[in-house]
């Protein structure tokens, strides 16, 4: 877990500026002059030596690594590491660097604070903040550059409750990036998102957010409360009902869950997002041929549906489609761990297991440098046959990976493992409600 030590901030003149949000520069001592040098002894635990080289502000341009090392052991990492840390860290010295003189594009419309400059602040952030949630190296370095952005609105305006409702979104859809657990990220959401019902109760998404953070760390019924509160709030907003349609999924309500997802393409009139989150709704409720009809549309305007497209497939074994879709998407990706563990489970369930073991071990020797969602692991493990270390890897995600193991009471991939006592005492322990699965 990360350390809470204020960190020293410097902008291009070399001067101290104001500390924001202080996991951004966690295990790292870090003075971050923007422009040609930038970050020496980066994370201790995982660096002896690290430098970086930016050749313009905000744009990773070249990382040298001078050594790596990992306690007694060398790693090859092919600098991924380092590529996030150091763009998530010089991104946001950049914010520093720029704040003073940067023009706010976009959104122009976006003034929700009192304070002028925190709704500059906000601008910048949502123009600033990716629309993938995928943990490239500049996707991650753009969405730290925006997070920074949402402290300083925060910090300019702590009245305003639309920069904490801001923040907490932030929050919840940074993408993956190594050395800030999931949960730690969810609690910041929560803490945001409670600030900002404390300043303008009646506010919706405020509550969602809330929500979907209780719901990430497995706080069933205060998750349901914030939901239905969500939709009550402003029920002909169609995320809401998608919201609440995976919560409910999630639990194994099927019916009340496509009730809601129905629900919410019926406000949203065709609208290709909500289609494709309708579809992940009745993938999780096994309506594959369903979720097939609603997520293979979209794939040709976004080709990250694939991995929505390729589960769903899956729940239908046909397992070729599946490994189209997933192999669509690992190289857009950077071979994120998620995209590549779904391709090993359709090479795995097509039995292609000469193919699946160099992945697993490519995808295991990065969970002791970065987050990895270790429940594909155990799923991986599991459609090779291999119930032990499918368990030895969930369990793994009980405390790694919890965002993913919400989803376990209702996951088809983990059928196989229902009757085993240590899969069951593994569902107590996370104290699901007592409703039967329905409709499924």
């Amino acid at each position: 877990m990360t350390s809470k030590a204020a960190q020293s901030r410097y902008n291009a003149n070399g001067t101290e500026v104001k500390k924001v949000d202080p996991w951004l520069y966690d295990s790292a001592k870090t003075h971050a002059v923007c422009g040609r040098a930038a970050m020496s002894s980066v994370s201790q635990r995982l660096f002896r030596t690290t430098r970086i080289v930016l050749a313009d502000c905000g744009k990773i341009q070249s990382v040298w690594l001078e050594s790596l090392a990992e306690r007694e052991w060398d790693v090859m990492a092919s600098s991924v590491q380092a590529r996030y840390l150091a763009g998530v860290i010089l991104a946001v010295a950049c914010v520093f660097a720029n704040t003073q003189s940067a023009t706010a594009q976009g959104n122009a419309q976006l003034t929700p604070c009192g304070n002028q400059e925190a709704n500059r602040l906000l601008r910048r952030s949502h123009d600033t903040f990716p629309k993938s949630g995928y943990g490239l190296p500049p996707i991650v370095a753009a969405a730290g550059q925006a997070l920074a952005y949402f402290g300083l609105a925060v910090e300019k305006d702590p009245t305003c409750a639309q920069a904490y409702i801001a923040l907490a979104e932030a929050e919840i859809r940074f993408p993956g990036w190594p050395g800030l657990p999931s949960e730690e990220r969810f609690q910041k959401a929560k803490e945001a998102a409670i600030r900002a019902i404390g300043l303008q109760d009646g506010l919706a998404e405020a509550h969602a957010l809330l929500g979907e953070a209780e719901f990430n760390t497995w706080e069933w019924e205060p998750a349901e409360k914030e939901f239905k509160q969500a939709i009550d709030l402003a029920p002909k907003d169609a995320k809401y009902h998608v919201y609440y349609g995976q919560f409910l999924a999630a639990m194994g309500r099927s019916n009340q869950a496509i009730e809601e997802a129905d629900g919410a393409r019926e406000i949203a009139h065709g609208s290709p997002q909500v289609d494709v989150a309708a579809g992940a709704i009745y993938y999780w409720t096994r309506r594959y041929d369903k979720a097939v009809e609603l997520i293979r549309p979209a794939v040709n305007s976004d080709p990250m549906d694939n991995f929505l497209l390729g589960w769903a497939y899956v729940g239908e074994s046909k397992w070729q489609e599946a490994t189209n879709a997933f192999a669509t998407i690992v190289p857009l990706t950077d071979r994120d761990a998620g995209e590549v563990m779904s391709l090993a489970y359709a090479y795995a369930s097509n039995g292609r297991r000469s193919d699946v073991l160099p992945m697993l071990e490519e995808v295991k020797q990065r969970t002791t440098l970065m987050y990895v969602p270790v429940y594909r692991i155990a799923a991986t493990y599991l459609a090779m046959g291999d119930k032990e270390h499918a368990l030895e890897w969930l369990e793994k995600a009980s405390t790694e990976d919890r965002g993913w193991m919400v989803w376990i009471k209702v996951d088809p991939v983990m059928d196989p493992l229902r009757s085993d006592p240590r899969f069951q005492k593994l569902l107590r322990s996370m104290t699901f409600p007592s409703q039967a699965r329905s409709g499924t």
